[in-house]
């Protein structure tokens, strides 16, 4: 599965993309495994507020730990993770298979590689 993040992946003929945006496109809707744009919202909008983690096909987590951290594009396709340095991760909500509520776990700052 294509990953998330194209940091160190090719974007598009052979150019390499601005780090943290990928697009590389998820399942079609008829085939969709993962989260829609309107779970993750309501998620993110919960009150109170329940800090998750992203989790997509590859592996990948993104922790939210506020609600600050997290928001949806206007066409419901980009999700962003905000960090507190106020750097950020672009993902494809396709790309988004599900979604882990946190407990007593202090949040990461920055995404896992490998």
């Amino acid at each position: 599965m294509p990953s998330s993040i194209s940091s160190e992946k090719e974007w598009g003929h052979g150019w390499p993309g601005p780090p943290g945006v990928s697009l590389a496109r998820g399942p079609t809707d008829a085939h969709r495994t993962g989260m829609t744009a309107s779970e993750l919202q309501k998620a993110a909008r919960a009150v109170p507020f329940r800090p998750f983690e992203l989790v997509t096909g590859d592996g990948q987590r993104f922790q939210v730990p506020t609600s600050d951290h997290f928001s949806i594009g206007p066409a419901k396709r980009l999700a962003t993770v905000w960090f507190d340095d106020d750097s950020h991760s672009i993902l494809d909500v396709d790309l988004i298979t599900h979604i882990t509520y946190l407990s007593g776990k202090a949040p990461q700052r920055k995404p896992s590689k490998g």
